[in-house]
């Protein structure tokens, strides 16, 4: 217990895998965030438009998809 107190959660393992099928339903792909410095998975034209919000906040210090 408290063993991943010192680890950054966008560094963390998803709990489930982030994937999309081509002619799905939902709106997949990646964003490339500035504030963590590599691609962010979202599944949804909500989840890119909150990634891009967070994106501009200078209070926010890291971004995962699918962290928990």
């Amino acid at each position: 217990m408290g063993q991943g107190w010192n680890r950054r959660f966008e560094t963390a393992d998803p709990v489930r895998e982030f994937r999309w099928s081509k002619g799905g339903e939902s709106f997949a792909g990646l964003y490339y965030s500035t504030t963590v410095g590599a691609h962010v998975g979202y599944e949804s034209w909500l989840e890119r438009d909150r990634l891009i919000v967070l994106d501009r906040e200078p209070e926010v210090v890291g971004i995962a998809s699918q962290p928990f």
